[in-house]
């Protein structure tokens, strides 16, 4: 047999019997499997939301948590007494604001140090970013508005008062003792959420009815 076919044929058994190997080798591996964590906070959508908290928001800018959302739409006031001047008052800062939550979407206006109640958190506008310096005006894209957004440890409402005519969501709330013909309207009424979020006595036709009428004393 000629020499250089045998040259030829020894390369090929050895390729094939390497790519063989390979092949072999190849399928007896593994490949690593990555986890994704049951807690990852990743929405269906693949929205990433953040958890409860404190969280600073920027004009226009959105922050999604799990059941809520709130977006900072404008600036309404900026009435902070400047560093280096002495003011009367000490002033605040108000900006309006778009919430998302289990009742649907509102946009109120929301003053610093204050809070806005939904279903099931509460909303703080805490803080906001820069202080106001003489002679030093802050651009729109400059300020940075810091929020607490909690979840209510309370979820339902509670009838309180010392004639049970106060409907809240805390329990035991009390208040002075007198008597008056109207609160007689409360002892059928409903004390439930209400639209605003709130909790309150549903306005059916009879309890306007008994509290324009209310039973006599």
């Amino acid at each position: 047999m000629d020499k250089k076919l045998v040259i030829l044929i020894s390369i090929a058994v050895v390729a094939v019997t390497i790519f063989v190997g390979l092949v072999w080798y190849g399928g007896q591996k593994t490949l690593p499997i990555t986890e994704i964590p049951l807690d990852s906070p990743i929405l269906d959508d693949g929205t990433q939301f953040h958890s409860y908290g404190a969280v600073t928001i920027r004009l226009g800018e959105q922050i999604v948590f799990k059941d809520l959302s709130v977006k900072v739409i404008s600036l309404e006031e900026d009435s902070r007494c400047p560093t280096g001047v002495e003011c009367i008052q000490a002033g605040t800062v108000r900006v309006k604001i778009e919430i998302v939550s289990g009742l649907g979407t509102s946009t109120p206006i929301i003053g610093l140090g204050k809070s806005i109640t939904t279903e099931a958190e509460v909303i703080t506008f805490t803080a906001t970013t820069p202080y106001p310096a003489r002679d030093v005006s802050i651009v729109p894209n400059e300020y940075q508005f810091i929020f607490t957004v909690t979840k209510r440890t309370a979820l339902g409402c509670f009838i309180g008062g010392c004639s049970s005519q106060i409907c809240s969501d805390q329990p035991d709330v009390v208040s002075s003792c007198e008597y008056r013909s109207e609160y007689a309207c409360y002892q059928k009424a409903t004390c439930e959420k209400q639209v605003s979020g709130k909790c309150g006595w549903t306005e059916t036709p009879a309890f306007k009815a008994c509290l324009l009428n209310p039973p006599s004393l």
